[in-house]
């Protein structure tokens, strides 16, 4: 799925405020887990990525 620089803007900041889930993003988007994972992963700095990463898993 491809996803715009806008889609990715709300997934980060959705995904960065402690109440939304994967689920939530799902629903929302139409995107996996891990299909929200790659464009965190490639948009945000890696210590940012990690201490998001961490955090949530």
């Amino acid at each position: 799925m491809s996803v715009c620089k806008t889609q990715i803007n709300k997934i980060i900041e959705m995904i960065w405020y402690d109440k939304t889930s994967f689920d939530d993003i799902c629903a929302l988007t139409g995107l996996s887990e891990s299909e929200t994972i790659k464009p965190m992963r490639a948009n945000l700095k890696q210590s940012g990525f990690h201490l998001w990463y961490k955090y949530v898993f």
